[in-house]
């Protein structure tokens, strides 16, 4: 991969002088591809104003200097990948928009990959790709400002925790907000790192798993759909030590919301309404409607 780096903060992505490659040359940002790494390089408010393609924007080092950060308020798209540092990669805020982005999201060494602090403007955040947490406390996947507006994300990918305490795939704190993933979602190795931990608002899970660890739930409440082909499956960890697969097969007609709530798991029988069985998260052997 090649490296370039940022010049200057509070200037339009592809301002003119902007982007400089480790020798020093001057690159045109129309030119990059997906061998290319456009770093930050501690430069603020990169402005994204045009649909971009390359292998990642990031806020890492890579080589140069840490933090910095993108910026979004338009309806763009972005090939690549989305890699946390120090900072905030990518923030979306200042206007109602879409943004489309093909490529995994990671959050960094001090904070998320995306952050989504608009609280006037309705956004739309469609992924492809996985949505991973970082390594400190609050460098998740994406994270969300709390607001009342109806901030849509889809994300067809894993959604996983990350490797710090208390560190998520996604996190947010909406009532009108909603969620779908059309994956797995996945507890991260760190101590309580959910996958996603919706503070309020709905996440919806089609097709995938739900897999929690030994040292943490993969996610709270959440509208689950398994697919009907028996490869969903709800896994928890066992006291002796290995892991125990809940398969749901040809249940998708009844069983339609799956949460986990104090380490219990209730399927809820979505034909009789507030019907539900529990299971405890350790040592139990079967779960049957």
């Amino acid at each position: 991969m090649t490296v370039w780096y940022a010049q200057n903060s509070s200037v339009d992505i592809n301002s003119a002088g902007m982007w400089h490659d480790s020798g020093g040359n001057d690159q045109d940002i129309s030119t990059s591809d997906k061998t290319i790494i456009l770093c930050a390089n501690g430069k603020s408010n990169i402005n994204i104003n045009q649909n971009i393609t390359c292998y990642s924007i990031s806020t890492a080092a890579e080589g140069g200097t840490s933090g910095g950060g993108f910026k979004i308020a338009g309806s763009y798209m972005i090939d690549g990948h989305v890699v946390g540092g120090s900072t905030f990669c990518l923030s979306i805020n200042g206007a109602e928009c879409t943004v489309v982005i093909s490529g995994n999201v990671t959050g960094g060494s001090g904070f998320s990959g995306i952050n989504i602090n608009d609280t006037t403007n309705i956004i739309t955040l469609n992924i492809t790709g996985d949505v991973t947490g970082g390594s400190a406390a609050l460098a998740h996947g994406i994270s969300v400002s709390s607001t009342t507006l109806a901030h849509q994300i889809t994300i067809v990918g894993n959604l996983k925790g990350g490797t710090h305490s208390g560190t998520r795939g996604l996190t947010y704190g909406n009532l009108n907000m909603h969620v779908y993933i059309t994956g797995n979602i996945e507890a991260g190795s760190g101590t309580f790192t959910p996958g996603a931990l919706p503070f309020a608002g709905t996440i919806t899970v089609n097709d995938g798993c739900i897999i929690n660890s030994e040292t943490s739930q993969a996610t709270s409440t959440v509208i689950y759909n398994p697919n009907e082909d028996g490869s969903s499956y709800i896994r928890y960890p066992r006291s002796t030590g290995n892991t125990l697969d809940y398969p749901l097969q040809l249940a998708s007609e009844y069983i339609k919301y799956g949460y986990w709530s104090g380490g219990i798991m209730g399927i809820y029988e979505n034909f009789s309404g507030l019907s539900y069985i529990t299971c405890s998260s350790i040592d139990c052997d079967c779960l049957w409607l």
